[in-house]
């Protein structure tokens, strides 16, 4: 007999799994040839439902730029809606200490998360997105800056 809950989390579960592939393909197909932009993405949250764990979302960060200088960053976020969020860009030495924090606007209320930071120097290192919800960090994303 099948479970007419089930159904829905099936169609739930596809349109994660296809939003997925088609987010990776769309980023794969138009990556820029300049080996110092980098993109990625970094699930999170991961919650069961019925016997499948799945993320709550998926956080991505692009970095565009050439060796130390970046042209542009931006952070996506594909999920619900988020509550009491903030995105920083953070820059961290090759020993991975913080040593700047370009602190995000604290966001009341819900909406999709999304931020965007314009040129910038970066020492060697790594340049990270982190997206904090109500005071707590829910996932973080680097690149290797040199």
């Amino acid at each position: 007999m099948k479970s007419i809950a089930a159904a829905p989390v099936r169609t739930i579960l596809a349109t994660l799994v296809l939003m997925l592939g088609l987010l990776t393909a769309s980023h794969v197909a138009s990556a820029p040839s300049a080996v110092a932009d980098a993109e990625g993405c970094q699930p999170y949250s991961p919650i069961t439902v019925l016997k499948y764990v799945v993320p709550r979302g998926v956080m991505c960060h692009e970095i565009d730029g050439s060796g130390n200088n970046i042209t542009s960053q931006e952070v996506a976020v594909y999920t619900v809606n988020t509550c009491n969020w903030r995105i920083d860009f953070v820059y961290k030495d090759l020993n991975g200490a913080t040593w700047y924090r370009d602190t995000g606007t604290y966001h009341t209320g819900c909406s999709i998360p999304y931020r965007t930071r314009g040129s910038g120097w970066a020492k060697d290192g790594s340049a990270c997105a982190q997206m904090w919800v109500s005071g707590k960090l829910i996932v973080q994303q680097c690149h290797r800056i040199f």
